[in-house]
């Protein structure tokens, strides 16, 4: 009889005590999420203006296109592909035979070779250097880190266009030359001196034009000097170099002369500036005087440029150098040009200007009155949704030299 009370207090127990949670063995279990607050969950239905409601974990990128359709504008087919590349189609290895699984590797190989800097330069050499030139391999240059180039010993010193068009010039000497000519070979030994300074280890200048070569070859040897001493990091010299080319209206050079001049000058800056850690959050350090001297000399050659020199070209040399020497009127040209409603055709450099100044806390004079309702005043009060380290290429800085 004394029993007869256990099963109703073990049913009050049951009651009060509050039940365990039990787990399957394994690693720690992350909460399900069904809406996404550091990014949009589709970014290619974002960039088409299916916003769905903004979360404040976006990063500057997420808002601005945000911005842009609530202030009555639409990105263009070319903005929404910058946004939101498209995917590239994931390879299921497990349905495919040993051979086509070869023939995949083959195209992956391929095309790593082709995307390397230097693949314009070997075609050419492949096609008309002697064996001995096109087998030379004098000018192995560091890969960029995705799509982010850091002022470094490590950075990408000669980039693809200079090997394209050093590719593009010597099918055209061929043309003018022919093939087994002599000069055409002293043009492509040149060359590849040119290019072992890629690694800026030494300093190698092409030996001067032989004696009664023609003019062309003469006009083409001065800008390899040139060339020559800016990726050995003798930016004055070849400053010098590139001004006294500008001057020459006989070379076929004369109107990139000035351009690269500025080049020269704007590399200097950073070679003068303090030395910081690229991989850091540090703003990479350059003299600011230089920095602004290169500012005059592009500012002077769009107001006299040469007809033959696009306008973008210089252009975006100097915003770059702007971004650096008047950061506040630089950041609201690129929030006014990405906030619309017209499309902004700088709109994916503007971007990663824009992930710059906030991925490396950029200080922006500014008021806050002033600002009210812009996209600069939503994307810089406060600055704290681009997330360096999270993959996305807007929060990792950019930099280029």
């Amino acid at each position: 009889m004394k029993i007869r009370w256990m099963p109703a207090v073990c049913g009050v127990l049951f009651v009060l005590i509050p039940f365990v949670t039990v787990e399957a063995c394994g690693p720690d279990f992350s909460p399900d999420v069904f809406v996404r607050t550091d990014s949009p969950g589709d970014t290619h239905a974002f960039a088409q203006g299916h916003l769905g409601i903004l979360q404040t974990g976006y990063d500057s990128n997420d808002f601005a296109v945000a911005f842009r359709y609530l202030n009555g504008g639409r990105l263009s087919p070319r903005e929404q592909q910058a946004y939101a590349p498209p995917q590239q189609p994931v390879v299921d290895w497990t349905k495919l035979t040993p051979e086509q699984i070869s023939t995949v590797q083959a195209a992956q190989v391929q095309a790593n070779e082709e995307s390397t800097p230097e693949y314009p330069w070997q075609q050419a050499l492949a096609e008309y250097a002697p064996q001995s030139e096109a087998a030379s391999k004098n000018h192995p240059s560091p890969q960029p880190w995705g799509d982010s180039l850091y002022y470094d010993p490590g950075y990408l010193n000669c980039p693809r266009p200079a090997f394209q068009t050093a590719a593009l010039t010597l099918a055209s000497r061929a043309r003018n030359w022919g093939k087994e000519s002599p000069w055409l070979t002293n043009w492509i030994s040149a060359q590849q001196t040119v290019f072992s300074n890629c690694k800026m280890k030494d300093h190698t200048l092409p030996a001067a034009a032989p004696v009664g070569s023609p003019s062309l070859l003469q006009s083409d040897r001065a800008y390899q000097r040139a060339a020559a001493e800016f990726y050995a990091g003798n930016y004055d010299q070849a400053r010098q170099d590139f001004h006294a080319i500008a001057l020459n209206h006989e070379s076929p050079w004369h109107i990139w002369g000035d351009f690269l001049a500025a080049r020269a000058e704007v590399r200097a800056a950073f070679a003068a500036g303090p030395k910081t850690d690229p991989w850091s959050e540090q703003v990479a350090g350059f003299d600011m005087a230089r920095m602004r001297r290169a500012q005059q000399m592009l500012e002077q050659l769009l107001a006299h440029r040469d007809a033959g020199l696009k306008r973008d070209i210089i252009l975006q040399e100097l915003n770059f150098v702007r971004l650096r020497t008047e950061p506040d009127k630089r950041l609201a040209e690129i929030c006014a040009a990405l906030a619309g409603p017209a499309s902004d055709e700088n709109f994916d450099q503007d971007m990663k200007d824009l992930s710059y100044v906030l991925g490396k806390n950029i200080a922006i004079q500014h008021r806050r009155r002033s600002m009210r309702g812009s996209l600069r005043s939503a994307l810089l009060i406060p600055a704290t949704h681009c997330r360096p380290g999270n993959g996305r290429h807007r929060c990792r800085g950019w930099l280029r030299p």
